[in-house]
This record gives C-alpha cells, structure tokens and sequence, in this order.
C-alpha cells in the first residue's frame, strides 16, 4: 500500500487511522493519517482494506486467481511471486530467441542445399573454358537456320520459276542469299 500513499502525497505509516468528521451542516471531511483527503481517495483506499460482500456478491470468492492471491497474501508469497515472475519472463525471451535461432537455422539450412544442388549441377556439366563463347555462337547459328531455310526455298522458287527473266531472277537469288 506504500504505493498508494506515495502516489496520493500521504504520509505512510504501519498502523494507518482513517477518521470522517461530520459537521453539523451536514458537511463531511475525511481524514488518512491526520492528512485531509477527498472522498474518492477514501474510496480508492478502501479497496485495499476492506471487501463488503452481500448475498449475491460472492462470485469473487470463487475466482481462482482471488483465491490465489488471498492464500499468497497469508503466506507471505510476494518474494517468491517476484522471483517466479522474473524467471517467467526471463524463460519467455529466452523462447523467443531461440524460436528466432531455429528459424534463422532452417533458413540457412536451405540456402546451403540450394548452393549445394547449384554446385552439384555445375561440376556435372564439366564445362570447359571459353566453352561458353563457342555455344554462344552455335547458338547464333542454330537460331538463323530457319532465316536460312527460308531464303534458300525463295532461291529455289525462284530457280524454277520461268516466267521472269534470267537477270532479274539473278539479281532476286542474289540479294537472297546475300542475307
């Protein structure tokens, strides 16, 4: 409760006496420790010391946290309930970075096979140097064979065909093949 008073600007003290004078006009002022307060302060106070239960009232009775915190209370628990909270909390982020760890690792173990099935590939196509510079250009090559076809079946069309003259059928197989 220490923390009520310091938050209230009261003075704390073991044994606290709560004092409410009434006055004749009907006016009331309440007093904690011989320090006047307001009657909201009293109230907030109250829940610390006092717990009214009527007939139907008694449902917090049944809680279990409540029942916890009353055995704790009378047990004399707060140090054991700090150390166990602190432990809870250090096992909590202690989870989370090893969570964090396990992901980190399946995802390098991944990259590793990745690089792994790359490398594999690479010393089964037992390449050779400037090997790439001669597929390159046969490549060229393979991907104009069908320019090629094309023009060579325009020469022969044209070849056969005899309805044109000679020089201009020349001229046409000559620009064709040229390309």
């Amino acid at each position: 409760m220490e923390s009520f008073f310091k938050e209230n600007d009261l003075d704390y003290e073991a044994q606290t006496i709560i004092r409410r004078e009434i006055l004749p006009s009907g006016k009331s002022r309440a007093f904690i420790n011989d320090s006047p307060v307001n009657l909201t302060e009293l109230q907030q106070l109250a829940l610390f010391l006092i717990d009214i239960h009527s007939q139907h009232e008694t449902r917090e009775l049944l809680n279990e946290e409540y029942q916890f915190k009353i055995v704790d209370a009378v047990a004399k628990n707060e140090r054991r309930l700090e150390s166990y909270s602190k432990g809870l909390s250090l096992l909590n982020k202690t989870n989370k970075e090893l969570n964090k760890l396990i992901a980190e690792k399946e995802s390098l173990s991944k990259e590793q096979e990745y690089n792994t099935f790359l490398l594999e590939e690479l010393f089964s196509a037992k390449l050779v140097e400037n090997e790439q510079e001669e597929l390159e250009e046969e490549l060229e090559k393979l991907s104009n064979v069908e320019f090629i076809k094309e023009n060579v079946d325009k020469v022969l069309g044209l070849a056969n065909e005899e309805q044109i003259g000679t020089i201009v059928t020349l001229n046409e197989i000559k620009q064709a093949l040229q390309k």
